[in-house]
């Protein structure tokens, strides 16, 4: 079976941005979980990045998440909370539920920074601007 794997990380601008963070993180976080096609999510904080890996039956399922209901309004903040020097996302398809090391390996390798071109990858085709959408927080 192919999965979409969607791999996040934030880094707050200060530590004064952290509540305003939980505030958005554990409500989209608990939608993901609830979320139809999610198979697989999970949070870690890696060298002060606030990273979540996303497993799904498909992109399609993936993209519903995003765009809805408390994940929405989370990336409505993005860009009032996130060093966007080190917020970045990468999606792709898989065909077993990665491991941490894995998905960080290739968000290492391919994540996007928020604020340039996501024409290309495949989380954001699609997705509009950076003035259109924020970035993901997880």
């Amino acid at each position: 079976m192919k999965y979409y794997v969607s791999v996040t990380g934030l880094t707050l601008k200060t530590n004064l941005s952290y509540p305003r963070f939980m505030y958005h993180a554990v409500p989209s976080f608990t939608q993901a979980r609830k979320a139809e096609g999610n198979v697989f999510a999970e949070t870690r904080s890696i060298k002060g990045c606030h990273h979540t890996l996303t497993v799904w039956e498909d992109k399609k399922s993936m993209r519903k998440y995003m765009y809805s209901g408390a994940h929405i309004q989370a990336m409505k903040v993005t860009k009032e909370i996130a060093d966007l020097s080190n917020t970045k996302t990468y999606g792709y398809e898989s065909d077993h539920v990665p491991t941490w090391q894995e998905a960080i390996e290739q968000w290492g390798k391919h994540a996007t920074l928020y604020g340039k071109s996501t024409a290309n990858t495949d989380e954001n085709k699609g997705a509009g601007t950076p003035q259109e959408t924020a970035a993901t927080v997880h």
